[in-house]
């Protein structure tokens, strides 16, 4: 082959390569390219998002908008909505991520096995000046009065772990939304004892005070408090 061919066949292949780039550069700012995280694999409903579910991928900026998640860190770890199964190749949606404390079921989330929500209405006075944190364990305290006879005061059941604490708007109280002012407890009460609290609760004043005792059970029934010999007449 002649050496001037060849020197001709590379300058061209060099050519088109370089015209190739400048095309490609002047592309992409055209259309302003950016790389954006989109679903490697198909994400079933109440998932965690973890990095081997996200790609990046190059798209036109028209394409991006305020409803995307544009940074992958801002992604993981969060869980996807429990009525949305996300496809591949789809942008991760603001409206259907969530922090796993925002979850719409999050309270059910926390609960084991024979356990049901318990929603207490309460406010400061209740709570008797303690601070009500999720996690925490409370006793449930009973007073019932009778007319001219004595108040009966009793621990009802102890050892009841705290699931949410709520504002009067539904909101989490650690929520920066928040008023910050408790209205709702949900606690994980036994199923088994949810027709006793029910019956408590219509006739006494229920109170939590925070549990002091190390027990390894949850939702313990006093079986000597009096307020019993009261909802069983």
């Amino acid at each position: 082959m002649n050496k001037n061919n060849v020197k001709i066949g590379l300058g061209l292949i060099g050519l088109f390569v370089v015209n190739f780039l400048v095309f490609k550069i002047a592309v992409s700012r055209e259309i302003g390219l950016i790389e954006i995280p989109v679903v490697k694999q198909v994400i079933f409903p109440r998932t965690k998002i973890e990095d081997s579910m996200i790609k990046m991928l190059e798209v036109p900026s028209s394409f991006v908008s305020d409803a995307m998640y544009t940074d992958k860190e801002d992604i993981l770890n969060l869980y996807s909505d429990i009525q949305t199964m996300i496809p591949i190749g789809s942008p991760f949606y603001k409206s259907v991520l969530f922090n796993e404390s925002e979850l719409p079921d999050y309270p059910k989330i926390l609960l084991k096995e024979n356990q049901v929500v318990y929603t207490l209405d309460t406010n400061l006075v209740k709570l008797s000046g303690n601070s009500i944190v999720v996690n925490q364990k409370v006793d449930l305290i009973t007073t019932y009065r009778n007319k001219n006879e004595s108040p009966l005061v009793d621990v009802l059941v102890s050892s009841v772990r705290v699931i949410g604490v709520k504002d009067k708007k539904g909101i989490d109280v650690l929520n920066p939304k928040s008023s910050g002012t408790p209205h709702l407890v949900l606690l994980a009460l036994d199923s088994d004892l949810l027709a006793i609290v029910r019956a408590a609760d219509e006739i006494a004043s229920l109170e939590l005070f925070a549990h002091s005792k190390v027990l390894n059970e949850e939702s313990v029934l006093n079986t000597e408090a009096k307020i019993l010999e009261v909802i069983n007449e």
